[in-house]
């Protein structure tokens, strides 16, 4: 295992929720296939990559950058363009796809994004900012997830097989900072705007009890539409204003 391996937390796509870093604290999958119903960044089958995995998600923008990593070679990921600082990833010449992995790679910050900000700059040499150490290890990446599948596909019309369902949905009482992970329903714009979703809990609870196999579900402490136990508390960090943050805690439902 490398030091930039994507099992040691390190994200496929920059995502708000990922599990990239906390996927080892939720229960080992049980199957040889895994779903997740809201794929977004994956973390849970990023750790466990060598399993069959089935991504969905109603972002068109999201299962457009899986794609790209799931059907691309190493070297055709090692061939991608960098961005400097000012120009656009919508300038680039490459396929729509290819656009959409590296628009969710250009920012520290989650969610897909067009041009490199003045502070992600500084880190262009890191493994979290579109460069040629990012690069090089999603062209790793890409070589071992081939048997991946991903589509553009509301959850509710999956069909009920036998798995380990990992569900990560936009969470219950996430607030404003989580709206652009809740833009389930109409996906990203072009220049990263969202629709927020509208999710039915009660409809949703009652689907997941319905699953086949293993389930874990992954929310936020205040979330009520399934009996969750507390699972990581996180460090508080600090708010763009310099104030602490308050410590959150993540919970999980899981049947076995």
């Amino acid at each position: 295992m490398t030091k930039t391996d994507t099992r040691r937390g390190e994200p496929a796509l920059n995502y708000f929720g990922s599990k990239a870093s906390s996927a080892p604290r939720y229960p080992a999958p049980r199957h040889r296939l895994i779903v997740e119903p809201f794929a977004g960044g994956a973390g849970y089958s990023l750790l466990h990559r060598e399993r069959n995995v089935r991504l969905y998600d109603l972002s068109s923008h999201v299962i457009a950058a899986w794609r790209f990593l799931i059907r691309a070679s190493a070297a055709q990921v090692r061939r991608l363009p960098l961005l400097e600082v000012g120009e656009s990833a919508l300038d680039l010449d490459v396929d729509e796809d290819a656009r959409e992995l590296i628009r969710f790679c250009v920012q520290f910050a989650p969610g897909p994004r067009n041009t490199i900000s003045g502070f992600a700059a500084k880190h262009i040499g890191t493994a979290y900012v579109w460069g040629e150490r990012r690069r090089e290890r999603l062209a790793r990446l890409a070589s071992a997830i081939g048997h991946w599948r991903a589509e553009c596909r509301d959850y509710r019309t999956l069909p009920n097989v036998r798995a380990t369902w990992f569900v990560d949905p936009p969470y219950q009482r996430a607030g404003k900072n989580y709206d652009f992970a809740q833009a389930q329903r109409k996906g990203y714009t072009a220049r990263g705007k969202f629709e927020p979703a509208v999710i039915d809990y009660r409809e949703l609870a009652k689907w997941c009890r319905s699953r086949k196999g293993q389930v874990i579900v992954c929310e936020n402490e205040g979330a009520d539409w399934l009996p969750f136990k507390p699972l990581i508390r996180d460090k508080p960090g600090i708010t763009r204003d310099g104030k602490k943050a308050r410590r959150k805690t993540e919970v999980v439902w899981s049947r076995e």
